[in-house]
């Protein structure tokens, strides 16, 4: 699977200069249930009202659910663009607070095994998707397969979401080994999710980026947390971002200075990869 993700990353970099410009930044887990579709809709929400235009794309290739979590309905996907059956901009869905969704289907699974010429219409579909908006959040799925290895390589940077109990640790551990394998050493960046406490999304920060640091020479910088919140599975069942829901709740408070850090470090761009300096911690208050 190495060299398989090396030629996704290579490819994916050389089809979509997007990518080099840092517009596009992805989310992993490794372990699935995290809550990293609600994290990365919340954020696009966050930073459209910041003023930002804002472009999700699911990169769950076979179980896309990005439309769900903001409460839209899409009639064409990715599916239909790789099958040439409509163009990209066919596909877009308008969303809460300006955010603009390219919606993926379920039958784009294996992006490696796609004929050349439905990898170039999806490539350049992200591509132009990208061209028109100042950020987009990219989904990938869980695991650690070539496509979230190949997208999560690409990204400017990548960003690890994970909860403090040790199977979700060890799973973003696993997957920031795996991205040290196969050559990527953009510095990735963690959100630590439902802590019951700040001082527990610091020392889960701490332990990862200590691993990191020992086993992989590797820096882990530090966005954030967000508290466990009753509100979120709330607003998740009525299909709306918890910000907008309920913008009070300390889940959508630990969101806004993630939503900033995140402009930060788009700013800072190329910079921020040539220093060893970790990215300052910013922390919810306890809840």
């Amino acid at each position: 699977m190495n060299d398989q993700a090396k030629r996704l990353i290579e490819l994916i970099r050389e089809r979509t200069p997007v990518v080099e410009a840092g517009s596009l930044v992805v989310f992993a887990s490794g372990k699935g249930g995290v809550g990293k579709s609600q994290i990365v809709a919340n954020l696009g929400v966050a930073l459209a009202q910041r003023g930002l235009r804002v472009g999700l794309v699911d990169l769950d290739l076979s179980l896309a659910n990005l439309d769900l979590v903001l409460g839209l309905r899409s009639q064409r996907t990715l599916d239909q663009v790789v099958a040439a059956r409509s163009g990209w901009r066919e596909c877009l869905v308008p969303g809460p607070a300006g955010v603009t969704l390219l919606p993926a289907g379920s039958g784009l699974a294996r992006l490696a095994a796609l004929p050349t010429s439905a990898r170039e219409r999806l490539l350049e579909a992200l591509r132009a998707f990208g061209r028109e908006q100042d950020i987009v959040l990219g989904d990938a799925s869980a695991g650690l397969s070539a496509n979230v290895l190949g997208f999560l390589g690409a990204s400017r940077p990548p960003i690890l979401v994970t909860q403090p109990d040790p199977t979700a640790q060890a799973d973003a551990y696993g997957v920031m080994k795996a991205l040290r394998a196969v050559g990527t050493r953009t510095k990735p960046y963690l959100i630590v999710n439902r802590i019951r406490t700040a001082s527990e999304g610091v020392r889960t920060y701490q332990k990862l980026a200590g691993m990191a640091r020992r086993f992989l020479d590797l820096e882990l910088g530090y966005l954030g947390s967000i508290p466990e919140d009753r509100f979120v599975l709330q607003s998740s069942r009525h299909r709306t971002p918890f910000v907008l829901r309920h913008p009070s709740c300390s889940a959508a408070r630990a969101i806004s200075p993630i939503a900033d850090a995140l402009i930060q470090l788009r700013e800072i761009g190329e910079a921020d990869e040539r220093t060893s300096e970790p990215w300052p911690i910013a922390t919810a208050g306890d809840s």
